[in-house]
């Protein structure tokens, strides 16, 4: 595949996951989730604080045949704002749509000291159905675990520093 084509076929993703995300959440505007231009740095999907708060994910979008999913998800977190938890999105031709998020984001025992009755899915909403309070939640949650994970893997190289200290 050439690579004005496989920029093209990377470019109609990324405008399909924007177009997802506004019809999924009607009260942000075209101006408040925008798909980056391709070889731009950074995150494909840029949202606007407003869609932030509604969707706090960092989105980096893949349309390939292969996908090296760790690789991808390295380059997902090294992009992802703080405030916004890492999100793959990825695709092939004539296949569904995939995300890949942590699995503390994903929230299954976010819900646990709510009813059955104020439980949302993740991602969907911004009436004040209770998705952005667990989406908020659970990404503080991962967020905590990220940090706790480097300071311990930062104290175990102190310790490893080799003055026998």
């Amino acid at each position: 595949m050439r690579p004005q084509s496989a920029k093209a076929k990377g470019r109609r993703a990324q405008q399909r996951i924007a177009q997802s995300i506004l019809a999924d959440f009607p009260h942000l505007q075209p101006e408040d989730v925008r798909s980056t231009s391709m070889g731009a740095g950074g995150e494909d999907i840029l949202l606007s604080t407003r869609a932030r708060e509604a969707l706090p994910l960092s989105i980096e979008s893949k349309n390939t045949e292969r996908l090296n999913v760790w690789g991808c998800l390295q380059q997902c977190e090294a992009n992802a704002p703080r405030g916004a938890a890492p999100c793959l999105v990825f695709t092939r031709n004539r296949a569904n749509t995939y995300a890949v998020v942590p699995w503390d984001v994903l929230a299954l025992d976010c819900g646990q000291d709510l009813d059955a009755d104020q439980r949302a899915p993740l991602g969907r909403g911004g009436g004040g159905d209770g998705a952005e309070d667990l989406a908020a939640a659970a990404y503080d949650r991962y967020r905590q675990k990220r940090d706790d994970d480097d300071a311990a893997a930062a104290a175990a190289a102190d310790d490893d520093d080799g003055s026998g200290i």
